[in-house]
């Protein structure tokens, strides 16, 4: 099962990803699913929530928040996605 989220102000999901990917929490930037890539909405993001229980889930959105919080100061981050 998933879900989708959108991200308010100027942290686009791509941008979090590594963040998110540090402590353990992942998810698929939306723009992955649009066909054409001048119309993908770059602040969306899918999760999955089908093998988790509530207090992983509830532990998972904390974790998030916190990726976000390092993301909007720019602290470094160990986990790189360059190709």
């Amino acid at each position: 099962m998933f879900f989708w989220a959108r991200l308010t102000g100027d942290v686009d999901a791509t941008r979090l990803l590594p963040y998110a990917i540090e402590p353990e929490v992942v998810y698929v930037p939306g723009k992955a699913f649009y066909a054409n890539a001048d119309q993908a909405d770059l602040f969306a993001m899918r999760m999955s929530f089908a093998t988790m229980n509530e207090s992983q889930i509830a532990q998972g959105m904390v974790r998030l928040g916190r990726a976000l919080e390092a993301c909007e100061a720019n602290e470094p981050v160990s986990i790189s996605l360059a190709a």
